[in-house]
């Protein structure tokens, strides 16, 4: 079967986000105690849920609310990995537009996702739907490059292959940085509690492929046989590891909305 690829149109790599990384444990943990999510009417809304990897957490941790993805295939895929939990209610909205109602959830995550955001639509789309004293964190989960050697290694050997190619990560990164800033375009929020923790991901070669495989900016620019012969590459570099150490870096950003006088 054909696949056909498009920049920034997830419909094709879907099936694949299981693969990626899980966000730190021990982030989401600070989290939670933060936003004081352990109370038994709290309710969480995942904007951009994609399919599912940090809803599934969140849901492990016994919090319910809503997924919002704007991508049918990711909503598909998001739905079937959580068949048997019934936490979450999926809805298609995006972060400037959720479908959510009026003061319905406790605290909105926006996770991976804020870099395809308009950045002030969305914190007023996110003050609309937080109740009162309620948390928005942003929150990235991201292969640390610079300390990962077979990272490293593949991104130079696509850099040298595919010059000019027009890449995502460059914009994530260049974003972070100002993170803290733009989360105050709104002048609804409190003061920024940023938490960023180093940790390792285990991946077995077959998985990490899987996670290439979930990659839509490289083959919407290089085509599908190209893509396929550079999938095969980075399958010959690691085709002898059992298991593969792979640094990652999972920061948040979190406001609180503030109290009305």
């Amino acid at each position: 079967m054909k696949v056909n690829y498009a920049y920034g149109d997830f419909s094709s790599t879907a099936s694949y986000y299981a693969a990626r990384a899980d966000y730190d444990k021990v982030v989401l943990d600070l989290l939670t105690a933060h936003v004081g999510a352990s109370r038994a009417d709290f309710t969480v809304a995942d904007i951009g849920a994609g399919a599912g990897k940090l809803t599934i957490d969140l849901a492990s941790r016994h919090l319910r609310g809503f997924a919002v993805e704007p991508n049918e295939q990711m909503l598909t895929e998001g739905k079937r990995a959580m068949t048997t939990c019934d936490a979450f209610d999926w809805r298609p909205g995006t972060g400037e537009n959720t479908s959510l109602p009026d003061q319905s959830v406790d605290w909105a995550i926006v996770s991976n996702a804020f870099h395809w955001m308009n950045p002030q639509a969305t914190l007023l789309e996110m003050r609309r739907i937080l109740r009162p004293s309620g948390f928005l964190s942003v929150i990235y989960c991201l292969p640390d490059q610079q300390n990962c050697e077979i990272r490293s290694m593949i991104e130079n050997h696509i850099s040298a292959t595919f010059p000019g190619l027009k890449r995502v990560m460059p914009g994530i990164l260049e974003l972070m940085p100002r993170l803290k800033d733009v989360v105050h375009l709104s002048d609804a929020f409190m003061e920024c509690l940023q938490i960023h923790r180093q940790h390792v991901v285990l991946k077995t070669p077959e998985r990490f492929l899987l996670s290439w495989r979930g990659v839509h900016d490289i083959p919407s620019q290089i085509g599908a046989t190209r893509w396929e012969d550079l999938l095969s590459w980075i399958e010959g570099q690691i085709g002898g590891a059992r298991e593969l150490r792979l640094p990652h870096e999972t920061t948040s950003w979190t406001v609180q909305l503030k109290h009305e006088s």
